[in-house]
């Protein structure tokens, strides 16, 4: 039994002796972009056919070497490796336990992929071809291959691939590709440095969507941890086999609100078995051909919550070697943590990895509120081992090229630490434990966090617009959280009910990020340029068949960072890049005061756009949750407090776009599940939060405005009684990549709000065909009354070059326009029976595609589309 632990709760504390040596300390995964984006460029270059598989296979595998070369030069003691990604790590996991969808092998076969190409094909689709080809035409009669689904890796903005755990699938192991990384980490770093970092068994069957929903469900999910525990048992003999003494584990799904109870009885079966077999680890199958190699050590890894006490007592029971928990939730090192260790104690024969460096923050730890119950805390364990809460790879590489923030915010640029400044804080903070080096206390960057006169007024906290924004959002009353209207009431007077017609089309998000940067306003030729690209964005929508336009946003890198660069309190980067998935990064903005809004952000770009024509022209906004999640919060002040700041901006920007003559107002919270805590009642009241906050951001709207927001990569079925509360008028959903489980799910719940589900993948480098989204479109019509629907695309396409946006586009509209005619021609008949022929002709238009007749795509389809599509909104 573990011995208790000594109370850590004492205001006293008794100073380590002098000769006390430091904290070892160590990394849980380092970002995987490069310093300047070396990942991101190689990859593309791949995907246009700009480079071979070797020169991306040896560009990738330096930018890996320079993240362990920086740590080890940093003087990180144990160094996580084994993670690196070309596309995201749970894909990974699916080709090294050999869990690949039969569909993929398949289609892989018939058309002679390589690996490499078979690994994109899994992440982004395309039509069995090539993969590495962009906007490709469907080359069979088959529609494209539909990547695997898209899910957010639990609280965070980072993307990851959902295993398809198909019942035709027999594990197998496939480690060559991990292997080979771990002996290049064992030649640059040593197995003493260097740390395998492995997804955990029961962390991969959860990701693959099995839930305690049925006894079915429950024996799935038994079988296959059965059958993925001997090929997990044959990595751990390679890696014994190779000399490394310990392991990692990653389990973060053990701190879901399925750890303590669906998952407890798994993980301790599963469990058992691996440690038992690390413990006599080796490469033979006889007892005396495993003796050869030493027992290897198994660290158990979570993180982004606390365990629930029943996951503790089971950890601490079994014979880990380290227990690695994240120290930064919920009260950090006086939380939920010191409380099961006062009360079940910590096993003297076992490492804590003590993650109290907050891996998702840019801000440096405030010593005055850590530095004490460190030291409390390693008098009451007896083997500590300092690290990061979890992988940094969810900041910026380094501070250092911010000129400009530094420049703007001296006072506040100190406090900044990214992922190499974060190594250096980590071991500052197990210099400080020691207490030999009090300047580390007494010297550390937060002390400089006190507002002085010498603060540049406009970004202070005595300035006059922060002081009215901070007693705005204390003086909120229940009319600011509510439509004027009910919904029932209000549609009548919207332009989708006005219409009159089903199936109207448009765009979510913004449509591409190539293009001029700048806006409408700006004098001389940069304004011009940006007038001239807004008006051939409008007409390509225009001419493809688009009933609801949008200004495109190509003027726009990224809307959360082009609305934060106007609002006073937050700053934007230069070089502070973080890995979304593949090749897509953003630069998160940094809330550095208190925000609020000087003056209108998207009014001027949405008049002009409005002004090129007679159709509905929306207006786009992101939510509050999403842009305060999709940032890096300040971390002097409570998320609630910051939310509330930014959802009153948002308000504001809404009556000014109503004022401005919008009609249709998009405000899409995509990140409202981020940052929510993974179980409990307080995941409950985050969730009410989040409600309340894009309640009181769009309330404003008069009944005549239709309010839309968009859903991605998120279970639909967790969170309709959430979306609904939203009161939003028009609902877009991903659901493409998802097999239609949001289709599925709203239909069984009887959503009756208006909503659109995404009728093609925005993520596929080929051109959706339009017998693919007839077929597509008209299932949505047989779960939904047709005047119920809005045909969008499943996401934004900023991804996606602008030639084969436009084919997309138009593709999708010819199969509304379609749809639309015969619905209205035949509103009595059945809906098979109408759409079938259309079908034929659309797969017919397809192979005609294929076969030449297309001619010239941009202009003949414009023309074509542009006849169709006289009749304005």
């Amino acid at each position: 039994m573990p011995t208790p632990a000594p109370s850590t709760t004492s205001s006293s504390v008794t100073p380590p002796h002098q000769d006390m040596p430091r904290l070892p300390v160590a990394t849980l995964g380092f970002p995987q972009l490069g310093d300047a984006r070396q990942l991101k460029h190689l990859l593309e270059k791949f995907w246009s056919g700009q480079c071979t598989e070797e020169e991306l296979i040896h560009g990738s595998q330096k930018v890996e070497e320079d993240g362990w070369a920086l740590q080890a030069a940093t003087g990180i003691d144990a160094i996580g490796v084994g993670d690196f990604a070309l596309y995201d790590w749970v894909l990974n996991w699916i080709e090294y336990l050999g869990c690949i969808p039969p569909r993929f092998l398949q289609h892989a076969h018939a058309n002679n992929l390589t690996v490499l190409e078979r690994h994109f094909l899994l992440a982004r689709g395309g039509d069995g071809g090539r993969s590495g080809g962009e906007g490709q035409h469907s080359a069979s009669e088959d529609p494209p291959m539909v990547g695997l689904e898209i899910r957010k890796w639990f609280d965070t903005n980072t993307h990851f691939l959902v295993p398809e755990l198909d019942e035709r699938i027999t594990p197998h192991a496939h480690f060559d590709s991990l292997l080979d990384s771990l002996r290049r980490a064992k030649s640059h770093l040593g197995v003493h440095r260097a740390v395998p970092m492995l997804l955990g068994p029961v962390t991969f069957v959860w990701l693959g969507h099995l839930r305690p929903e049925d006894k079915r469900q429950q024996e799935s999910f038994d079988n296959w941890l059965a059958s993925l525990v001997p090929v997990y048992c044959s990595l751990l003999d390679s890696i014994a086999e190779m000399g490394f003494p310990e392991v990692q584990f990653h389990e973060p799904a053990l701190i879901t609100e399925h750890g303590h109870t669906f998952l407890l009885p798994y993980f301790k079966k599963t469990y058992q078995t691996l440690l038992h077999h690390a413990a006599r680890s080796g490469a033979g199958d006889q007892q005396k051909e495993r003796s050869r190699f030493p027992a290897m050590g198994i660290d158990l890894v979570t993180y982004f919550d606390e365990m629930h006490e029943a996951v503790y007592r089971a950890a601490i029971a079994m014979p880990f070697a380290a227990l690695s928990l994240d120290f930064t939730h919920h009260g950090g090192l006086t939380g939920g943590y010191t409380a099961l260790m006062e009360n079940f104690g910590f096993p003297p024969h076992m490492r804590l990895g003590l993650g109290v460096l907050d891996g998702r923050s840019v801000w440096t730890p405030d010593p005055s509120l850590v530095l004490p119950d460190m030291v409390l805390l390693r008098q009451a364990v007896h083997h500590i081992r300092l690290q990061t809460s979890c992988s940094l790879c969810f900041l910026p590489w380094t501070v250092r090229s911010e000129t400009q923030l530094k420049t703007a915010y001296p006072l506040v640029f100190p406090l900044l630490s990214f992922a190499t400044e974060k190594l250096v804080d980590l071991l500052s903070l197990a210099e400080a434990a020691t207490g030999e080096d009090v300047k580390v206390l007494e010297e550390w960057k937060w002390t400089r966090l006190q507002r002085d006169t010498s603060y540049d007024p406009p970004h202070s906290r005595s300035s006059r617009g922060a002081i009215a924004a901070r007693e705005r959002s204390r003086n909120l009353v229940p009319a600011d959280f509510e439509r004027s209207l009910p919904y029932e009431d209000r549609q009548q007077q919207q332009v989708s009910h006005k219409r009159g017609s089903i199936l109207p089309t448009t765009i979510v998000g913004s449509l591409s990020g190539a293009g001029p940067r700048g806006r409408v306003t700006d004098p001389g030729e940069e304004g011009k340029r940006v007038k001239a690209e807004i008006e051939r964005v409008v007409r390509v929508q225009e001419a493809a068949g688009l009933d609801i336009l949008i200004h495109g946003a190509f003027d726009r890198a990224d809307m959360i960072e082009d609305l934060a660069g106007q609002l006073e309190g937050m700053t934007t980067t230069e070089h502070g890049w973080v890995r979304v998935s593949g090749a897509r990064c953003v630069r998160p903005p940094i809330i550095v005061d208190v925000i609020w809004r000087p003056r209108p952000l998207t009014v001027e770009g949405f008049k002009y756009s409005q002004s090129l024509t007679n159709r509905v022209m929306k207006g786009q906004l992101p939510g509050p949750t999403t842009m305060l999640h999709w940032s890096f919060p300040a971390a002097d002040r409570p998320h609630k407090e910051q939310t509330l700041e930014l959802a009153l901006c948002i308000r504001d920007e809404v009556r000014d776009l109503e004022i401005a003559g919008a009609k249709v107002i998009e405000v899409d919270e995509m990140g409202f599940r981020e940052g929510l805590p993974l179980r409990g009642q307080k995941r409950t009241d985050c969730l009410a939060f989040v409600v309340e906050a894009y309640q009181l951001a769009t309330s404003i709207a008069g009944p005549h405005i239709e309010i839309h927001t968009h859903v991605a990569y998120t279970e639909v079925e967790d969170c309709i009684s959430a979306l609904l509360a939203f009161d939003a008028d028009v609902y877009t959903f991903e659901n493409t990549r998802a097999q239609d489980r949001a289709r599925l799910a709203l239909q069984r719940a009887g959503f009756s709000r208006r909503l659109g589900l995404g009728c093609f993948d925005v993520h596929c480098p080929n051109i959706p065909s339009i017998s693919d989204m007839t077929a597509r479109l008209r299932a949505q019509m047989e779960a939904f009354p047709p005047d119920q629907l809005v045909v969008v695309p499943d996401g934004p396409l900023r991804s996606r070059p602008f030639r084969h946006i436009q084919d997309a586009l138009t593709n999708m509209c010819t199969a509304a326009k379609e749809l639309r005619e015969a619905w209205e021609r035949n509103q009595q008949a059945k809906m098979p029976t109408l759409t079938e022929s259309l079908c034929n002709r659309s797969a017919s238009v397809d192979s005609a595609n294929r076969n030449g007749e297309r001619g010239h795509k941009e202009e003949n389809s414009a023309r074509k589309i542009e006849a169709w599509a006289q009749s304005p909104w």
